[in-house]
């Protein structure tokens, strides 16, 4: 049950984005926004996500991981009815604010807890079994959140996440052994961080992981808009397109392990390219003036969380290896860049947007382009990545 209720509680907190997307066209009408506008209540959130998970690997250390995940899902309660209670769109941001700080300790420390449960030839595979199951959880948000939009309205969707969070917490409490503590040589200030800046190695995997997740939610933040506003698509149906976005992911993240097995991890890690250089030439044409569809959106997408899984779920595996004394501080700088990067992807891909898929591709290829050279950088250069993806032990 301990692995279950760390999936759980990574959940819970990873679904509140796709959860509320669906909300977007009815929170844009409801409160007379602009795209730039509605798009604020991603923004927002994930901004206070990205200050408060910088603090959760040093509170963790200091006090506790289990301690302020539980203290983290509290808030992430309160937010989540301030959200269903809000009269203004000012108070939904506030809650969307508190709701971003709450997820951000179990995002930051439930896999650094999941992984120290087994040894490091073991964490490839629960890494991939857990983002996968998470991912095929998660696949059932735009849809859920689509019809919880469509009967309830934007309350009903905060309402769901307020008992989401109930049911983590009470999940963490019974099944996650206690590691309260107070480590007096924990410091909180950000300094702390240094060690793993300063370290060109782990960087490199930090920025590169981060890139990819940023590509990718910078999608998920403009696609309901894109989706439903932009192709005309009725909210279930757009549930349905990101269902089998996220669906994708997560089965080949549960079957990594099996897949790299049979094919062997260099002819996996290869295929993961064809696939990433795939989503870039798909999106290259879909920005240069091929009539757009939903249909070749969600093609060029699936190039992408195919070709993601790999290289995500063993990069985050090798920079925690690389700095084992620092698991806390870099899986909080992940969590940091990536949603800095999303932030950064979404407003510059709404603030241009005009109901196509322009302004998204683009702003995703640049990110993808990037990452990719990263990638081939660490293959290339760095004797431990490549010996993982040539089979040399």
């Amino acid at each position: 049950m301990f692995i279950i209720a760390i999936a759980f509680a990574i959940l819970v907190a990873s679904s509140e984005i796709d959860l509320i997307v669906p909300s977007f066209p009815e929170i844009q009408h409801v409160f007379g926004l602009s795209p730039f506008a509605v798009e604020l209540t991603l923004s927002l959130n994930l901004l206070a996500h990205c200050i408060a998970g910088l603090f959760a690997g040093n509170l963790g250390d200091k006090f506790g991981r289990r301690h302020i995940i539980l203290h983290g899902f509290g808030l992430f309660i309160f937010g989540s009815l301030t959200g269903m209670l809000a009269p203004n769109f000012e108070l939904v941001l506030v809650a969307r604010v508190l709701q971003g700080i709450g997820v951000a300790p179990a995002i930051v420390l439930g896999y650094v807890i999941a992984m120290e449960k087994y040894p490091p030839s073991e964490q490839g595979r629960i890494m991939g079994l857990m983002n996968g199951v998470i991912a095929m959880s998660v696949s059932a948000a735009p849809v859920a959140g689509s019809y919880i939009s469509l009967y309830f309205g934007y309350q009903g969707n905060f309402g769901f996440m307020a008992i989401s969070g109930v049911l983590g917490l009470l999940a963490l409490a019974i099944f996650i052994p206690n590691d309260k503590q107070h480590n007096e040589d924990v410091g909180l200030h950000i300094n702390e961080y240094l060690p793993v800046l300063k370290n060109k190695t782990a960087m490199l995997y930090i920025i590169w992981i981060s890139l990819i997740a940023g590509a990718y939610y910078t999608f998920v933040g403009m696609a309901s808009l894109l989706f439903v506003k932009g192709f005309g698509l009725s909210l279930s149906q757009f549930g349905v397109y990101m269902c089998v976005i996220t669906f994708t992911f997560g089965i080949f993240s549960v079957f990594s392990g099996k897949i790299m097995k049979v094919m062997g991890k260099k002819n996996a890690f290869n295929v993961s390219v064809l696939c990433l250089l795939g989503f870039l030439t798909s999106t290259l044409l879909l920005i240069s003036g091929i009539k757009n569809t939903p249909e070749l959106v969600l093609f060029s997408t699936l190039l992408f969380s195919i070709g993601a899984v790999v290289p995500v779920n063993e990069g985050f595996v090798l920079v925690l290896e690389h700095m084992p004394e620092a698991k806390g501080k870099i899986s909080a700088l992940i969590s940091t860049f990536k949603w800095i990067l999303t932030v950064i992807g979404v407003q510059i891909a709404s603030y241009f947007y005009r109901d196509s898929y322009f302004s998204i591709g683009i702003t995703v290829f640049f990110m993808m382009f990037f990452s990719l050279l990263l990638i081939m950088f660490s293959y290339k250069n760095d004797v431990k990545f490549h010996s993982v993806f040539n089979n040399v032990s």
